[in-house]
């Protein structure tokens, strides 16, 4: 009868670099984007201002800025508190709390891909708004 053999797993630093880089990437991700907003609220503004005009529409794409950067901001938060946990568990190797980081890190994941979701149609939107202009 051939049985398997289980090897213990092995966590090193090795095995738990690519949550490392991967949250890297979106605290860069999250700086790109603060930036972006910042330069579509200024064309947005620019725009207005040219035209004399001020719309609700556009007043509401404002407040969106405003309020893309606060949820922007929380969001890096919480990355970079994960990243300093993570790093000071990789350091300690306490390996009974790799899986509970590994599931932080897949709800970071999510935050972020709904993130980038809602920031396209956030500049779906302002693209569309400084069309009508």
């Amino acid at each position: 009868m051939n049985q398997m053999t289980s090897k213990p797993q092995v966590i090193g630093k090795h095995t738990l670099e690519p949550i490392l880089k991967e949250t890297e990437e979106w605290i860069q991700t999250i700086a790109f984007r603060k930036e972006e907003i910042h330069f579509l609220g200024d064309l947005l503004l620019n725009k207005i201002i040219k035209k004399g005009m001020r719309s609700e529409y556009g007043d509401m794409i404002i407040d969106l800025e405003r309020l893309q950067d606060e949820l922007f901001s929380s969001l890096e938060g919480d990355i970079l508190a994960f990243k300093k946990e993570f790093s000071e568990m990789i350091c300690s190797k306490e390996r009974a709390r790799v899986r509970e980081y590994k599931r932080v890190h897949k709800r970071l994941a999510d935050r972020m891909s709904v993130f980038t979701n809602d920031f396209r149609n956030y500049k779906k939107s302002i693209f569309g708004y400084v069309k009508e202009l």
